[in-house]
């Protein structure tokens, strides 16, 4: 678990992690991203769809999963965000805790082959040890289970963490990438942080969380980790859920031309 300064970065910029979840949180609608991966699930007859969210947080996401039905589970690395997330265990009861923390070496306390479905979302850019990651999901994922990854690409100008352009194209833990942090910082960019904290501060505050808590591949890389393990993943399909939903939810597009758009992308 990170602790000090990098931790700090997520206190002050306002992490919604840090606040209690509350019955409108889990009630929200389901993601039009995450909905359409779930229609794609298959699992055995006589039982719920099992499905985990790996980096939970506070475990909004999954809430939102167990009011459309799933038996949804999630795990974090922080005991502050499971706290957050207490409410869940107020309104389901299980055998299984609804929320809990990663053991020691990133291990889960369920048993192989759990789970139908794993979701992670805005984590892998987290993971140090990507290695040990998709090793567990693996082990808790059954045979034939899908995977649903998403995460900034590094390729992206602004950081969306700390909200600098650029810094986290340069190397990890490294003078330059310090240097342009403190220059951004020095030049009147504001970051995620407070707007009156002491520029020195801040450039420190967001340097220690990019060099411990952000950690960006190329998607072949992050692709090639886990069919060591296993899993194969693809990322071309979700572009097209991604803009039909946007095409449903922005514009309004319905019916027969929706399906139309669908076809054509």
């Amino acid at each position: 678990m990170c602790v000090g300064r990098s931790s700090e970065f997520r206190a002050l910029s306002g992490d919604s992690k840090f606040r209690d979840l509350s019955p409108t949180n889990v009630t929200e609608p389901l993601d039009h991203e995450i909905a359409e991966f779930l229609r794609h699930c298959d699992w055995p007859r006589g039982r719920r769809l099992r499905v985990m969210d790996f980096g939970c947080g506070r475990g909004g996401l999954v809430g939102q999963l167990r009011v459309v039905g799933a038996d949804a589970y999630g795990v974090d690395i922080d005991e502050r965000f499971i706290h957050s997330g207490r409410i869940l265990s107020r309104i389901w009861e299980g055998d299984c805790p609804i929320l809990s923390l990663m053991e020691v070496g990133g291990l889960t306390l369920f048993r192989d082959g759990f789970f139908d479905a794993v979701i992670t979302d805005q984590v892998l850019e987290h993971v140090a040890d990507l290695d040990a990651l998709a090793g567990e999901i693996s082990r808790i994922l059954r045979p034939g289970g899908m995977v649903f990854h998403r995460f900034p690409g590094r390729r992206l100008l602004m950081e969306p963490h700390y909200h600098l352009p650029a810094v986290h194209w340069l190397a990890p833990r490294s003078r330059p990438r310090r240097l342009a942090i403190r220059a951004l910082v020095g030049l009147g960019a504001q970051g995620s942080l407070p707007r009156e904290m002491a520029p020195r501060d801040k450039a420190e505050i967001i340097g220690t969380y990019a060099d411990t808590q952000t950690f960006y591949r190329a998607a072949p890389a992050i692709a090639e980790t886990f069919d060591r393990h296993g899993i194969s993943l693809s990322f071309g399909p979700f572009f097209r859920w991604w803009l039909v939903g946007k095409l449903r939810a922005k514009l309004g597009v319905r019916g027969p031309l929706l399906r139309a758009a669908a076809f054509a992308l």
